[in-house]
């Protein structure tokens, strides 16, 4: 239907990132969150890592605008958005540089255990993002993953309220886009 689950243990199964226990699905949930790749025996995060955000390798900020229906078109929010390696895609907030949205592609959740190996670097949302509008503010941000896999997605973001955002498309690469 287009609505996007919320990242928590709550939400998630361990088959959702292909391992078999709710500790690994523990450890993979709280790196997603900035902490180390680890967690107690009640599954809670044990450490804060030092950077939070993922490598920024080929992914370029996009500027998201919305305005009002006046006459004089006035600026109402800004947004960054921006692809990590950790694979998210991220979008905050030009004011205070809150991180507002973050999105995690369904089609790398099976891959976000590999980040439990620090020298081994894996891509994640990596792709350029562009916004498609209708009239004076965007209506999608569409993006693909590149090195990060074969996928790309359509986040609605008509309405400038991040938390009324879904996911308006995706494509894989299977069927018609098997090439892809």
């Amino acid at each position: 239907d287009g609505a996007i689950t919320p990242f928590t243990k709550y939400n998630m199964e361990p088959a959702d990132f292909a391992v078999s226990t709710d500790e690994e699905e523990a450890k993979i949930i709280n790196f997603m969150y900035g902490f180390a790749y680890d967690a107690d025996s009640s599954t809670d995060p044990t450490a804060a890592r030092n950077w939070a955000l993922g490598d920024i390798i080929h992914s370029e900020p996009l500027v998201i605008d919305y305005v009002d229906n006046s006459y004089t078109r006035s600026l109402t929010d800004r947004y960054i958005a921006i692809g990590s390696n950790h694979g998210i895609l991220h979008v905050f907030d030009t004011v205070d540089g809150t991180e507002l949205f973050g999105f995690i592609p369904p089609a790398l959740l099976t891959s976000l255990k590999q980040y439990n190996d620090p020298t081994d670097h894996a891509y994640g949302v990596d792709g350029q993002i562009s916004k498609f509008q209708t009239g004076r503010n965007p209506k999608y941000m569409v993006f693909g993953l590149r090195r990060g896999g074969n996928a790309y997605y359509a986040v609605d973001v008509s309405n400038s309220s991040v938390t009324n955002w879904d996911l308006g498309w995706s494509i894989t690469n299977s069927g018609d886009f098997s090439e892809l």
